[in-house]
């Protein structure tokens, strides 16, 4: 069992300037072992297996992201199969977006209602889950966000799509270790669906928090609904973030929430913008069950999300596009949340500041494969387009707030996950990992880490971050300055470069 050790680091300059009160050393979390998972698994950023919807010219043709398989069979019918192709025989083809939803969150047979998907057992490593780096210094981050806004008495976390609760939890160890804010966290709010997936977060705030489960409430189908632990802090899971009623100033984080979310396709034609639909496959040529095809007329979905936003105007004939509606209707909660509890949130996913055209994938066992191999057992996602997000919150905007009757509130970004990262000191911690690393597996464990969240060609530039806050906010929050920062991103396969403990 390895030995706890409390980290001391001097705050970065950075932080200094953003909150002129912190004069104090930053005390980072309790360092705890880094995990050897990141050397499993799928890097989120080689996304070798595209959709080419270039010969998506006629609604019966249909593009594979892998040539078709030269066995004749097809992949087991399972139930979720046979559901989905029961409907569009019976209604006609299934939006992108209704194919997505349901491999995801079909209440039985949807992805994340049935297994363990995070993790190095799982189907994906996400960043808080290589190294607790990563969920410490978002907890800095919002930390000098607190103390700009002069320390509010009681502050609740929400987080979207929480995972298995590793980053929130990296955050309260890291939020805990200062003395000015201890008492002051009330409440975690998760939002998540997956009843099996409460339980593990619960599992990890308190092993975070160092408390018990006091009381719990459940509901009628008993899952977990709110637990009061016996530090007095309050932990509760809803489905929708509209239903948070608490008005506590607020950390928000989505990390890795968005890409999740999906996604309609469409692609302009001769006759205009038509929709890109999943229909049944029942060819012999390929294994799979379902085909992608056009629309051959004008969808509703052409009409609102298209025709209706003006957004996408200038795109040439033959440009294929991905669209999430539900990113702008997610965007409009967080900012009334926010602009109603004084609060900050900070948006991390990979993606663009534009739409993408072919981003949407499946990983399975840690491997890209087919979009339509196995519905139900791979996770799906897409690039997010931070050009939505930022459109969607022109409501909340100086100038419309006043005569909209929304809050107002702020956003910045994004910047890369590399450049966030280094302006909040990573290497600095990196160091003090290495100092207190006691085997030389640990410290390879540390620069890999490093490297991986880092690296340009791993996670350092595909991952974006978006900040968001209450027109309270004074400044520009940390990580965000505009002048690219240079960071020493360390050879997981040489010991003597990057941070080195000691110096």
């Amino acid at each position: 069992m390895y030995t706890t050790l409390r980290i001391m680091i001097s705050p970065p300059q950075f932080a200094l300037r953003t909150c002129r009160a912190m004069s104090s050393r930053f005390c980072l979390a309790a360092l705890r072992p880094v995990p050897p998972r990141l050397l499993h698994g799928a890097s989120p950023v080689s996304h070798s297996r595209q959709i080419n919807a270039r010969g998506l010219s006629t609604p019966a043709i249909a593009v594979p992201d892998t040539a078709p398989s030269t066995d004749t069979g097809k992949e087991p019918i399972t139930p979720l199969v046979k559901e989905m192709a029961d409907e569009i025989r019976f209604r006609g083809p299934l939006s992108v977006s209704q194919y997505m939803r349901r491999c995801l969150t079909h209440p039985v047979y949807g992805y994340y209602m049935q297994q363990q998907v995070f993790g190095a057992k799982g189907d994906f490593i996400t960043s808080p889950e290589i190294s607790q780096m990563f969920g410490e210094l978002i907890g800095v981050w919002f930390m000098t966000n607190w103390l700009a806004m002069e320390s509010p008495k009681r502050v609740q976390i929400v987080e979207l799509g929480p995972g298995r609760g590793t980053l929130v939890a990296d955050m309260i160890r890291s939020l805990n270790q200062f003395r000015k804010f201890q008492g002051v966290l009330q409440r975690v709010v998760l939002v998540e669906a997956s009843p099996k997936l409460r339980e593990v977060q619960l599992e990890s705030i308190t092993k975070a928090v160092g408390a018990a489960v006091d009381r719990e409430e459940r509901n009628e189908f008993k899952h977990l609904e709110k637990v009061w632990l016996t530090n007095g802090m309050q932990v509760a899971w809803y489905e929708n973030l509209a239903d948070i009623q608490e008005e506590d100033y607020t950390f928000l984080v989505a990390h890795e929430f968005f890409d999740a979310l999906p996604v309609f396709k469409f692609k302009k034609t001769d006759q205009g913008w038509r929709e890109i639909m999943v229909d049944v496959d029942d060819s012999p040529e390929t294994p799979y069950h379902f085909r992608y095809v056009i629309a051959p007329e004008k969808t509703q979905s052409v009409t609102a999300l298209i025709e209706a936003t003006g957004q996408y105007d200038h795109h040439a004939e033959g440009d294929v596009i991905e669209v999430c509606p539900e990113a702008t209707g997610y965007m409009h909660k967080i900012a009334d949340l926010l602009g109603k509890c004084n609060g900050s949130g900070l948006i991390m996913d990979y993606g663009n500041d534009k739409p993408a055209n072919a981003s949407l994938r499946a990983i399975r066992n840690h491997q890209f494969t087919h979009l339509f191999s196995h519905p139900g057992l791979s996770d799906l996602s897409a690039d997010v387009d931070f050009s939505l997000l930022k459109w969607s919150l022109e409501p909340y905007s100086f100038t419309a707030s006043a005569t909209s009757g929304k809050p107002l509130v702020k956003h910045w970004g994004p910047t890369t996950q590399r450049h966030f990262l280094a302006r909040m000191g990573i290497e600095d911690r990196a160091r003090q990992l290495l100092r207190a690393a006691d085997t030389h597996e640990r410290k390879m464990d540390v620069r890999t880490a490093m490297t991986r969240l880092m690296a340009a060609k791993q996670m350092g530039v595909v991952y974006k971050m978006m900040a968001v806050a209450s027109g309270e906010i004074k400044g520009t929050p940390a990580g965000f300055e505009l002048a690219d920062f240079p960071s020493a991103v360390p050879d997981p396969q040489a010991e003597q470069k990057g941070p080195e403990a000691g110096k």
